[in-house]
């Protein structure tokens, strides 16, 4: 918490998820109470949703307690396979329309954003299709245009009319961009959109289709025993409600 770069904007929202299968340790020389660390998090409006692995005597009570301290959620994966991994049809197709989506990303503002979205767009190939698909169906209802790269896009930007393409610092762009002709660039921005826009429907589609049956799955879960499924996203999807944030349906 000390040692990331937190945004300072009251409307961003903060989160940690937090897994462990022990209670902390509290008799290390330089250790600092979880309960100081948690203390951190509220005044950094930090919400620290934590989940168990295991049932290891003694964790639940911390873990229950660190989420209770921080407003977040508290969830468990048992040992015994009580986690189950929820996959359906149409994950390797909503796979290769995001690493298509990949290829529209524009890499635009500070040095420090420019990275983390190109740090983001590399560990896309080495997530599991089920993963991204679940990405897939956070960022369907959130920012438009919004792709798995995050902050440092150019197109998010144009398209959610933060920046105009006549308009731009070319300064944030890359060495590449910045040294193209002003009329090439706008017509490689553009084709970047429309190319997105295309691909965001067609997924979009998919998505929709995924969510029914991932509903139905986890309905068929419902009240078997020793399961408890922790949807990251549908946590997060609530907490930025509460923040203030609005998702298209």
């Amino acid at each position: 918490m000390r040692d990331l770069q937190w945004s300072n904007d009251p409307g961003v929202l903060r989160v940690i998820f937090l897994v462990g299968d022990a209670r902390p340790h509290l008799d290390y020389q330089d250790d600092v109470n979880y309960r100081k660390s948690c203390n951190l998090a509220n005044q950094k409006g930090i919400l620290i949703n934590t989940l168990q692995c295991g049932n290891l005597d003694g964790t639940e009570q911390v873990w229950r307690e660190v989420a209770s301290l921080t407003n977040g959620t508290f969830a468990v994966i048992l040992q015994d396979g009580g986690s189950e991994k929820i996959t359906t049809v149409y994950d390797d197709e909503i796979m290769r329309l995001n690493l298509k989506l990949d290829t529209t990303v524009i890499l635009f503002g500070s040095k420090i954003e420019q990275a983390s979205a190109a740090a983001n767009k590399t560990l896309l190939s080495r997530m599991a299709p089920e993963a991204v698909a679940d990405r897939s169906s956070f960022l369907g209802k959130s920012e438009t245009g919004a792709v798995m790269s995050g902050k440092g896009d150019l197109l998010v930007e144009v398209i959610n009319g933060r920046q105009q393409i006549d308009r731009l610092d070319v300064k944030q762009l890359d060495p590449k961009l910045q040294a193209m002709p002003e009329d090439e660039r706008k017509e490689l921005i553009e084709k970047k959109i429309a190319e997105r826009q295309a691909l965001q429907s067609e997924l979009a589609k998919l998505v929709e289709r995924r969510d029914a049956d991932v509903a139905k799955k986890l309905k068929a879960m419902e009240g078997k025993e020793g399961v408890l499924e922790l949807n990251a996203f549908e946590v997060l999807e609530a907490q930025a409600k509460d923040k203030g944030y609005r998702f298209k349906e």
